[in-house]
């Protein structure tokens, strides 16, 4: 039964409620999961809150809960009233819920049931009020913390949560407590005032065990992520003591995490975040600069990339001695950072050191060098990059091949043609490169490689020849007389793409001279894109081979104009079947008449392939 019949006008309260649970109670999810939607829409809130006071079904009471949930506002009255249940389970689900709908209305009504009998309705009246981030309860919240210590733990996390600076104060007098030490310190952390980090700053010298430090490190860790150092430059007292010597042993610790190759298990463990970012964070916060080798030496950790990435990058030009040394640190990990940092923070100078790691027998390290020189625009290293074109990683080639085709195209040039290559393996990347970085010294060079015996390789140079200035269309018509037919036809776009006069003529008197390779040439035609082509085009689509007429339909299919539509449309009733679905195809990015008719005989069509396209247009059209 639907909860349309459920809200029935006929029906009385016991059945809505019969019907009700019966269809929040299903065994069956699919069926339970829509009708909590539409309940959710449509039931009576007050039926709702019945079906949660429930205990003997369970299932059906976790679907009303639900329900109440999505209903949001609509809930909102139903939910409060039931706060004054007798029943108290009754009153801390509903007050479960009432966090659960993110609807700050119910704050007040929460907050009034901190004073409950039941400690189990106060606790759920804390979480929820966590849930909604009530600042507006946060008096309310800290009178709880002399309560039950269930209580005081759950507010303690709650007043974190709700991330309010007035809560400092009276959060900063539990640090002794050891019950709800830790949690105490992890809701100074997220409430990241500089109040809460002068008492974490204090605490943190104080821990005399690894755990200890660990918790209070990654609280600052999180306040850090919430304050702008604008801020914290301003900091005085036990924050800003950090900075001094008599800091001594906080700092050995942040050197002893960043840098120890087997971390303390008391600070290091699977259900425990990872402490050193907090300790990066921290040392550039307080521009440790005695610290900064340690943060740097962190890079040799993959999983610390992105993050000392930040940290370093934002400390600038003053931690640039200390990746200078970085690059020859043994670490790949460290030789990495270096080289990133370095080139994204534009430090030329150190191009000569970045560039003695091109040799690094790290890929990595190889591919961040080759990186942070195209960032330095390092074009007069561009001839140990050469060699790196044909390095056996996949991701070291295409750095290498990435950032000479950025660079001076005239050093780059230089650096390749000097290199002598031979072997298709290395022609394909220097032509590759050539074609994304030209200069005119470049054309000697290509135009050897037109007569070179591997096909691919002619084909780069035809591509590479393209982007050329100057006289494209001579130099490359040789190459539309290859004997391999992917030359060929790469010669033939190059030049029906110049879209020249002369393109014109040349791939006309092709039509006439190479009858065996008219589809080539027909197919250059249409990139020509020039009216005065269609004539012959049209002529085409009544050649002899179908592959021919295909391809003349294919080109057709760049003009629109009446008439070539109306050719097209004729060459749909075409003997060959791919010829026929070329031209379903063609027609099916028009919306004329005369393309609609003919695609409507074409949806007929007895070859299913060209039937499938037709239909497929005219559906998209309807």
């Amino acid at each position: 039964m639907t909860t349309q019949a459920m809200t029935s006008v006929d029906a009385s309260p016991s059945s809505l409620e019969d019907a009700l649970r019966a269809a929040l109670g299903s065994h069956e999810r699919d069926e339970r999961a829509s009708a909590i939607r539409e309940a959710s829409a449509t039931a009576d809130p007050e039926v709702l809150v019945v079906l949660m006071g429930d205990h003997a079904d369970s299932i059906s009471r976790n679907a009303a809960m639900d329900a109440l949930t999505r209903g949001g506002t609509r809930s909102l009255s139903a939910l409060v009233r039931a706060l004054r249940h007798p029943d108290p389970e009754v009153v801390m689900f509903a007050a479960g819920v009432l966090g659960k709908t993110r609807d700050r209305a119910a704050v007040p009504h929460l907050v009034g049931l901190l004073t409950h009998l039941d400690v189990n309705v106060v606790q759920q009246a804390i979480e929820s009020l966590s849930q909604l981030r009530a600042s507006s309860a946060v008096g309310a919240l800290v009178a709880t913390l002399d309560e039950d210590p269930w209580l005081r733990f759950a507010a303690v996390h709650a007043l974190g949560e709700i991330g309010d600076g007035r809560a400092v104060g009276p959060l900063a007098a539990l640090l002794a407590d050891e019950i709800v030490r830790e949690e105490v310190i992890a809701a100074l952390g997220k409430i990241g005032s500089p109040d809460a980090l002068d008492h974490l700053a204090q605490t943190l010298r104080e821990s005399a065990d690894p755990t200890s430090f660990a918790v209070c490190l990654r609280a600052i860790g999180t306040a850090l992520d919430r304050h702008p150092d604008h801020e914290l430059s301003r900091a005085v007292g036990a924050w800003a003591g950090l900075r001094g010597p008599d800091a001594e042993a906080v700092h050995e610790r942040l050197v002893q995490i960043l840098t120890s190759d087997t971390p303390d298990a008391a600070h290091e463990s699977e259900d425990a975040p990872d402490v050193r970012p907090a300790a990066a964070a921290l040392i550039h916060a307080l521009r440790l600069r005695h610290l900064y080798t340690a943060l740097v030496l962190a890079g040799r950790d993959t999983r610390l990339r992105e993050t000392l990435e930040f940290y370093v990058l934002s400390l600038g030009t003053e931690i640039v001695p200390t990746l200078h040394l970085g690059l020859s640190v043994g670490r790949a990990g460290v030789r990495r950072l270096a080289c990133v940092c370095l080139g994204a923070l534009g430090c030329e100078h150190e191009a000569p050191s970045i560039a003695a790691r091109l040799g690094d027998e790290d890929p990595e390290v190889r591919v961040a060098a080759l990186e942070a020189l195209g960032s330095l625009r390092g074009a007069r290293h561009a001839h140990r990059m050469v060699p790196l074109l044909v390095d056996d990683h996949a991701d070291v080639r295409q750095a290498a091949l990435s950032t000479l085709a950025t660079l001076d195209s005239e050093v780059v040039t230089l650096a390749l043609v000097t290199a002598r290559p031979q072997h298709p393996s290395d022609l394909l990347p220097t032509l590759e490169i050539m074609r994304a970085n030209p200069h005119p010294d470049q054309q000697q060079f290509i135009e050897r490689c037109l007569g070179h015996a591997v096909p691919e390789v002619r084909v780069a140079a035809v591509t590479a020849l393209a982007v050329q200035r100057g006289d494209v269309v001579t130099r490359v018509a040789r190459a539309a007389d290859d004997p391999e037919r992917v030359v060929r036809r790469a010669a033939l776009t190059t030049i029906a793409m110049t879209r020249t006069p002369l393109a014109r003529r040349i791939l006309l008197q092709a039509l006439e001279t190479q009858p065996e390779r008219l589809a080539d040439v027909v197919s250059a035609l249409g990139e020509l894109q020039d009216a005065a082509v269609v004539p012959q085009l049209v002529r085409l689509l009544a050649a002899p081979m179908g592959g021919v007429r295909q391809a003349a339909v294919t080109a057709l299919g760049r003009f629109v104009s009446a008439m070539v539509l109306r050719h097209l449309a004729a060459a749909a009733r075409d003997s060959d079947a791919c010829v026929r679905e070329e031209v379903a195809r063609v027609l099916s990015t028009s919306d004329d008449p005369v393309a609609l008719a003919a695609l409507e005989r074409l949806g007929l069509d007895p070859n299913g392939a060209v039937a499938d396209v037709a239909r497929s247009a005219l559906a998209r059209d309807a």
